[in-house]
């Protein structure tokens, strides 16, 4: 904004444009709270040229010239003279007015008005980011749960498919078509699926597996099993062998293995 202030007048010195820049900034309105921040703190948008006058706004919007504006003023103080004669008290601080309320009590009640109407909006705002930061799920819904490192290997999926088969107190139960997962999981980590690869019906409920026990049920793989061995890892004190699986790149760096 103050890039754009200097170009359209044509000037460099930025330190002027300054209080220009902040007080369109400060008028604007503002998307979470429904109104300018000015008007949230004062109550009222913010008085330039004749508006900072006591001439109603439905007045000034009818002026076309100067002499317009003097008959107003003569007629307005003319008014202004009636109601002073005519005795009144504020129904709220009880000093003299000619009004119902003073100017002052008035003021209070739009500035408590609109800073109540900004406390909600930005209510909202922060509910909708919690709905987007912290999403909720419903029985039958069909989601991706991420696997950590250390339970997959390399060729082993980052995230595999699975649906919501219980809720309670935030917190949810999973399973896949091999079995429920141990344990309850948060919704932090889920992610909704745009497809509905599998039902709650379809899981084997009677079966219950750890996450590294379906991944290596759904690549195949020998998931996180790795060994360490400096020789040829031909006995059962290598992990891989036995297990009956080959090394892999996670497993030592020795050029002698014979479980390749």
């Amino acid at each position: 904004m103050l890039r754009a202030w200097m170009k359209n007048n044509k000037s460099k010195k930025w330190s002027v444009g300054l209080k220009f820049v902040q007080f369109q900034k400060n008028s604007s309105h503002h998307r979470i709270i429904g109104r300018s921040p000015y008007k949230a703190l004062f109550g009222c948008e913010p008085k330039v040229g004749l508006t900072t006058s006591n001439l109603p706004q439905e007045v000034l919007k009818k002026l076309t010239a100067e002499e317009d504006l003097e008959e107003i003023y003569n007629q307005y103080e003319e008014e202004i003279q009636e109601q002073i004669n005519v005795k009144r008290y504020c129904g709220i601080c009880k000093i003299e007015s000619t009004e119902d309320f003073c100017d002052l009590c008035k003021t209070n009640q739009k500035i408590e008005e609109e800073r109540e109407a900004a406390h909600i909006g930005q209510n909202k705002a922060a509910k909708r980011m919690l709905q987007i930061i912290i999403p909720t799920f419903n029985i039958n819904d069909c989601i991706t749960i991420p696997v950590p490192k250390v339970d997959r290997g390399p060729l082993d999926p980052a995230r595999i498919i699975a649906v919501i088969v219980e809720k309670k107190n935030e917190l949810y139960r999973v399973g896949t078509e091999h079995g429920l997962i141990k344990g309850w999981l948060s919704s932090g980590n889920m992610q909704r699926t745009t497809s509905h690869f599998i039902s709650a019906n379809q899981v084997d409920k009677q079966n219950e597996l750890t996450l590294r026990e379906t991944v290596k049920i759904i690549s195949g793989g020998q998931g996180f099993l790795s060994c360490t061995c400096k020789r040829a890892c031909q006995t059962k004190r290598c992990a891989c062998f036995k297990s009956s699986i080959k090394c892999n790149s996670r497993c030592h760096n020795s050029l002698n293995c014979l479980n390749k």
